[in-house]
């Protein structure tokens, strides 16, 4: 099974004590594990939103996370980009919205066969229908 790392774990991985769950986790599965270019882009922005004081620490700890994971960033390709037009269709059809971040983030596990690695999994939950898998690292 691959996993694609929802940009809310790899802040949580920012922090200065990563959760004893999540790095167990992440331990048992990082060889499976990959990250979308969305999650990297999420974070440089933020850099740029951040309060001064605070953007060399975080521009320190995303270009640490784009080195950890060179290998395993993987691009919003063609494939993703039609699964994210059909998301949007299906949240059309059922009168549902969701981030376009978060949306490009579910295309890519659905094109790729990745199991979403998020703790967001109740906001993921109405892709289900699509076939998207979720899992909680944390729990």
């Amino acid at each position: 099974m691959s996993y694609l790392i929802d940009t809310n774990i790899i802040s949580r991985c920012h922090k200065k004590s990563v959760p004893a769950k999540l790095d167990t986790w992440l331990r048992k599965n990082l060889e499976e594990c990959f990250i979308s270019a969305v999650t990297i882009a999420e974070m440089r922005f933020g850099i740029e939103k951040a309060p001064a004081s605070h953007q060399e620490i975080l521009a320190q700890r995303v270009a640490e996370t784009e080195t950890d994971f060179a290998e395993a960033i993987e691009p919003a390709d063609l494939d993703c980009l039609v699964e994210w037009k059909r998301i949007f269709d299906f949240l059309k059809q059922n009168r549902r919205t969701i981030a376009c971040e978060d949306a490009l983030i579910a295309a890519q596990c659905l094109a790729n066969g990745h199991t979403l690695a998020t703790e967001n999994i109740r906001d993921f939950a109405l892709l289900n229908p699509l076939g998207l898998k979720t899992e909680n690292p944390m729990a």
